[in-house]
């Protein structure tokens, strides 16, 4: 815990150096310091050649700004191997970058530009880790929709099939929709959904959503 502390630290005090001397890179953005290691996490045999000569580009300028992507990458591997639940959580190094800044890199970074005291950064970083470590094991959750179903109470439970009434703030959230109403959810089409709740396995996520898709489809 005490390295990955001090790694995340590190990755900080670089993101706000650089972002100091560059106010006009990626200003509004959530994800600063996923923008800077993108050239050196992604899967370069996945792109065209245009795309490569892209990245590499922007290796050349990223590192003109002082970051080193090579030792960012090395420093996120390193995680993967001493943290069991983060390398479950985030199979690879550019997941793990993705989480890592938005959970607390680039914030973190906007809060020391702006002045937050140190008490206020000690609590954000406590919370950091109380939400990546401390909420349980982490599981997988499946929703499928049960268009034009209704039921008295809001769970019910049928052999091992779990149906629950979602509230109305709850489904623009699952939705990634901002609104109080979902857009992709209409009034009058129901609010209940078969549920699906499983911890960590070693069925990876594509065949496991298409088994829950099949079992869906029987129960509908």
């Amino acid at each position: 815990m005490q390295r990955l502390k001090e790694i995340l630290l590190g990755h900080i005090e670089l993101l706000l150096s650089i972002r100091s001397s560059n106010p006009n890179l990626n200003p509004q953005g959530p994800t600063t310091f996923l923008l800077l290691a993108y050239p050196w996490l992604v899967d370069y045999s996945m792109l065209t050649s245009d795309q490569t000569a892209i990245l590499e580009q922007r290796k050349q300028s990223f590192g003109a700004l002082g970051f080193n992507g090579e030792q960012v990458r090395a420093e996120l591997e390193e995680i993967l191997a001493r943290d069991k639940h983060l390398s479950e959580c985030c199979p690879t190094a550019i997941q793990l970058a993705n989480y890592l800044d938005v959970a607390l890199i680039t914030p973190f970074a906007a809060a020391r530009q702006s002045g937050v005291s140190q008490d206020g950064l000690d609590f954000a970083y406590q919370e950091f880790e109380s939400t990546t470590y401390n909420q349980g094991r982490f599981k997988r959750i499946l929703l499928t929709h049960l268009f034009n179903f209704d039921m008295e109470g809001d769970s019910a439970t049928i052999g091992d099939v779990r149906i629950e009434r979602l509230g109305p703030e709850t489904i623009p959230r699952i939705l990634g929709e901002s609104g109080f109403q979902a857009f992709l959810h209409p009034q009058g089409i129901g609010n209940c959904f078969l549920c699906e709740e499983e911890a960590a396995a070693s069925v990876d996520d594509a065949a496991w959503m298409l088994a829950k898709r099949d079992k869906a489809i029987t129960v509908r």
